[in-house]
């Protein structure tokens, strides 16, 4: 990874360009004969907007790279409901209001400060019995050893999936896919393993609140199964399976990005693991800083359901937006110096790594929490941690695998070395 250390420096990693500003229409391809598009470059020399004059179903494309204020436009009056959105789709991610207020409330009832303290107790614990799995090993390759089971397995926890289905939530969204042996693989009509974890989540959790409401306990999936609507009405199964299968794939891989890329950069500076093992108030402004500069949501979407004037350029209705909070996040005019790693970064945590508005991420408080428990237990049992240059080349050359999607920004694979302290 490039160094960050140096302000002025290019405001993007050497593992790929983060975007400024919004895409319209297509998703940009990439410079002819490059693996990166010098966006920061573009934005300079071409003003607002540049024609993508590239073969194939891009020509004549808008890319649109003017700066938008996210939390200004987060306050823009919102274009009249209905049109497009008048049958929803199946996640309450893709919801408007007034459908999505009513889903989103159902969401925020897992989020009590009550439910995240009993889930940090749990973490705590959750931490050490992942690192005792390699720590005696002195090396690990940290996103499938910690980075993927740690923040799956705490969300099965906020859920009240029972402990011992834990090993087979385990197995199925943070290890290799389900086969033939385990006794709760399906299977479809021609014999094969069904390999898609979004079937095993809906039916695993249809029973679980399905019993729920049959036979009630002194448990938090009863809490979740007997929740109501703000109007008092009460949601079908599929309306709490939703936001319970959500909440895995959407917080579970993010988090998981997040803790590796944390991890990344402190194995590349001895310096800074002392900093924060001797300043331990300083490990949650880091994590605010990880957000920042590596947010794990690479891109969103919108539909514009009405004409509108985004950053001073025209959009019709029906154009599809492609949101960039990766960018925003490193905007100078917000972040002095944004390309820098800044640990007493006094204005951190204004990054938008969980949007804004009415679909800002309820998850937030989480991940902060998950970032910084991973971070101190790390910290209290290892010292000398250190990037394996077997697995990514010596120091100044790394070879790093990157998540090959344009949703997700992360790392593949992190392997490192360390000392069991």
């Amino acid at each position: 990874m490039e160094s960050t250390g140096r302000c002025g420096a290019v405001a993007a990693r050497a593992s790929g360009d983060l975007l400024l500003g919004i895409v319209a229409q297509r998703l940009i391809p990439r410079a002819e004969g490059s693996g990166r598009l010098p966006v920061f470059e573009i934005v300079k020399s071409n003003g607002r907007t540049r024609e993508c004059v590239e073969k194939g179903e891009h020509e004549g494309k808008t890319l649109v790279l003017h700066p938008v204020d996210p939390l200004k436009n987060a306050r823009r009056k919102r274009p009249p409901r209905g049109g497009a959105h008048a049958v929803p789709p199946e996640k309450p991610v893709s919801f408007d209001p007034p459908k999505h207020t009513a889903h989103r409330a159902l969401l925020n009832g897992l989020f009590t400060p009550k439910r995240l303290k009993e889930n940090e107790e749990f973490m705590w614990h959750l931490a050490d019995r992942l690192i005792d799995e390699f720590i005696a090993d002195g090396r690990c390759e940290f996103a499938s050893a910690y980075g993927q089971p740690f923040p799956l397995l705490v969300i099965a926890d906020l859920l009240g999936v029972p402990e011992e289905h834990h090993a087979m939530f385990r197995k199925l969204l943070a290890g290799n896919r389900p086969a033939v042996d385990p006794e709760w693989a399906q299977h479809d009509a021609d014999g094969t393993v069904n390999m898609n974890p979004l079937s095993y989540l809906d039916k695993w959790f249809t029973a679980y609140i399905t019993d729920r409401r049959a036979s009630p306990k002194e448990d938090i999936l009863t809490e979740m199964a007997t929740q109501s609507f703000p109007d008092g009405s009460r949601p079908e199964v599929v309306d709490l399976v939703r936001i319970a299968t959500f909440l895995f794939i959407a917080g579970h891989e993010t988090t998981a990005r997040l803790l590796s890329s944390s991890l990344c950069v402190l194995a590349e500076d001895p310096d800074l693991q002392d900093t924060l093992r001797r300043n331990r108030e300083r490990i949650p402004n880091f994590v605010e800083e990880m957000l920042r500069l590596e947010s794990p949501i690479k891109s969103d979407f919108r539909l514009t359901r009405v004409a509108t004037t985004l950053g001073g350029v025209d959009l019709p209705a029906g154009t599809t937006m492609m949101l960039l909070p990766g960018a925003a996040n490193r905007d100078p005019a917000h972040f002095d110096c944004p390309a820098e790693l800044r640990v007493g970064r006094s204005n951190a945590r204004q990054n938008v790594a969980f949007a804004r508005g009415v679909h800002s991420c309820p998850g937030g408080p989480l991940a902060r929490i998950e970032g910084r428990v991973t971070i101190g237990r790390i910290l209290d049992r290892m010292s000398h941690v250190q990037i394996s240059e077997a697995h990514h080349g010596p120091a100044g050359a790394r070879r790093f695998d990157h998540v090959p999607l344009y949703i997700l920004r992360g790392l593949d694979a992190l392997h490192l070395e360390f000392t069991a302290a």
